[in-house]
Formats: structure tokens, sequence, C-alpha cells
């Protein structure tokens, strides 16, 4: 909500400085002497104000008003803090850190959506107001909602995608002393092979040379044609 009071207009500075110090409980002249001494706010009100100093007046509206909403911009503020730690430990103690956290700040941000839907029906005197309110609510927690399952379904595809790496692994472990033995047995099957390969042709090498010299060494007789007509 943007606020166009006196204070409203004050440099962002000053404003925070005012915010703090109402936080810290100074009392409203305190307060005021401070203000009124700020140059920036000299500035602003010789502007604006035809030289009006800062009164009591504007200091209780900006209470009511810009102050609470400093107070709840401080909140949340401070719970994205806290989410960020809870985060960053989750991340540290456990493997699905991110998953957990997002968990745990759904479940802070429905919370804060019901306190949030009870004080703006709670503003809201008029039946059509509470109901476009109410409208407004509603869209919000469904878009909280289909945060939520998208969330849901990632990490339960993270899962199932983690679990069938793990069975991959245990299948490549169980298979691979079994793929290690098949090729250490086809090789000693194909050195026994060529090795037989070898005795088989140096046998054969070794008849083919043994005939050989059986002939060398038992030529065939010669033809005895012509002595035979000669005996008769």
């Amino acid at each position: 909500m943007t606020r166009n009071g006196k204070i409203a207009r004050l440099p962002h500075s000053v404003r925070t400085e005012l915010n703090e110090r109402l936080r810290d409980g100074q009392g409203g002249q305190e307060l005021l002497d401070w203000l009124n001494g700020v140059r920036e706010a000299k500035a602003l009100v010789k502007l604006k104000f035809a030289g009006v100093p800062f009164n009591p007046n504007n200091l209780s509206e900006w209470r009511e008003g810009g102050y609470l909403d400093w107070l709840k911009q401080q909140d949340a503020l401070e719970l994205a803090r806290q989410m960020r730690e809870r985060a960053l430990e989750l991340q540290r103690e456990t493997a699905r850190g991110l998953g957990e956290f997002h968990e745990n700040l759904s479940a802070v941000l429905t919370l804060e959506l019901a306190c949030s839907t009870q004080a703006l029906l709670d503003e809201a005197k008029d039946p059509l107001d509470r109901w476009k309110r109410l409208r407004g609510v509603v869209r919000l927690a469904n878009a909280l909602r289909r945060g939520e399952q998208k969330e849901t379904q990632t990490r339960i595809k993270r899962e199932q995608w983690e679990a069938k790496t793990a069975q991959m692994e245990k299948n490549r472990l169980i298979n691979e002393p079994i793929s290690n033995f098949s090729r250490l047995y086809m090789n000693i099957e194909r050195t026994k092979l060529e090795r037989q390969r070898q005795e088989l042709e140096t046998r054969k090498a070794a008849h083919k040379e043994k005939m050989q010299g059986r002939q060398i060494s038992n030529p065939p007789p010669e033809s005895g044609g012509s002595d035979g007509w000669e005996n008769a």
C-alpha cells in the first residue's frame, strides 16, 4: 500500500530510522524533536508544507499506518532469513534438504495465508467486498497448492530416478564378473583351438614330408616290355 502522508514523503533512510526509533520505544516528543532537526525533514517541510514542522498528529498517523507496514516487512524478512538458515541446515544434514525445506516453507505460507485471510475478512464489512477478497485469497491458495503438487511430482521423479540408477549399478556389479569370466573363458577356448590348429598343420606337414621321402627312396620299377618280346 502506498502512503501519501507527510512522513511518508520523507526519504527512505529517514523513515527507516524513525521506524527503528519507534520500535525501540522512544517517546513522541523525543521523536518529534529529532525528526524536526533532520536536514532532509527541514527541507521537505520548507518545500512542501510552508515550513510547518512535524506534529504529534503526523506521528500518530504514521505509527498507525506506515510504521505497521514496516513491521510486517521486517517480520517477512526475518521469516525469509530463518527459512534460508533452515534450508542450509537441511542441505547439510539430509540428502533431501531442499525438498524438506519446500515442505516446511509451504506449511509456513499456508499458515500465514490463513491469518491474512482472517484479517482481510475482518476488515471488509460489505458482503461484495468480502467476496472479492475471498476470491483473491482462493486464487493464492490454488497457486500455492499447484506449487506443492509440482514439488511433490519433482521429488517423486527424483526418487524414482535415484532408485533406477541404484538398481542399474547393482546389476552392473552383478553382471560385470560374469562378463569378465565369459571373456576369459572365450579367450582360453580360442587359444586352445588355435594351438590344436597349429598342431594339426604341423602333423600334416610332417606326414607330407615323410611321404615324399619314401617316394625318393623306393622309385617305381621300370617297364619290361622289350624283354618279353625277346623271350618269346
